[in-house]
């Protein structure tokens, strides 16, 4: 599904299991592609010794972005497992949703902390344009994953309403009794 112009403003209202399912493949892709552009970009400013010049508050939003990729991965798997089972719970819900209210901080963090400090800030030089380039696609993927919580509301609708209550009942005396669950 073609997402909104404006971060966080595309609509799930209409959409299908299966149309928030291929945004989920799509964001995968987007995320390992996100994930291993800013980690080749950030080796190549620490062997050219840029790095050092970052402001540390913008560093570390590098670094946890790259931590927090995999995160996402891991958990848009969770999500696209339960649609292909056809089994949605709060769970994959809450997982999508925090992927988007996470993304909408991590957009504001982008901006407040490459901003902060400007002295490292040298537009012609090239090592510089890398680390830009950097904020640019870490901020832009943000913006993308922000819709994560429209697609959550949508994914409400598309939960199990049933359960699975499990219970054992032992009388008397029990001796070498393994369960197996």
């Amino acid at each position: 599904m073609a997402q909104g112009i404006m971060g966080g403003a595309t609509s799930y209202e209409e959409q299908s299991l299966k149309d928030i399912l291929d945004d989920i493949n799509i964001w995968v892709e987007y995320t390992e592609r996100t994930r291993d552009f800013i980690s080749s970009n950030r080796k190549k400013l620490k062997d050219i010794g840029f790095w050092d010049k970052i402001p540390f508050n913008f560093m570390m939003t590098i670094e946890t972005t790259l931590s927090y990729c995999s995160t996402i991965i891991g958990d848009l798997g969770i999500v696209r497992q339960a649609i292909l089972s056809n089994v949605v719970t709060t769970k994959e819900v809450r997982l999508i949703r925090k992927i988007g209210t996470n993304s909408i901080q991590y957009n504001r963090e982008y901006g407040r902390t490459y901003k902060e400090e400007s002295r490292w800030k040298d537009y012609g030089n090239p090592d510089f344009r890398l680390a830009e380039e950097i904020y640019r696609k870490g901020r832009d993927y943000f913006v993308t994953l922000q819709d994560a919580t429209n697609v959550a509301a949508r994914m409400e609708d598309y939960m199990s309403e049933y359960s699975i209550h499990n219970s054992i009942n032992i009388g008397g005396d029990a001796t070498n009794v393994y369960l197996v669950l």
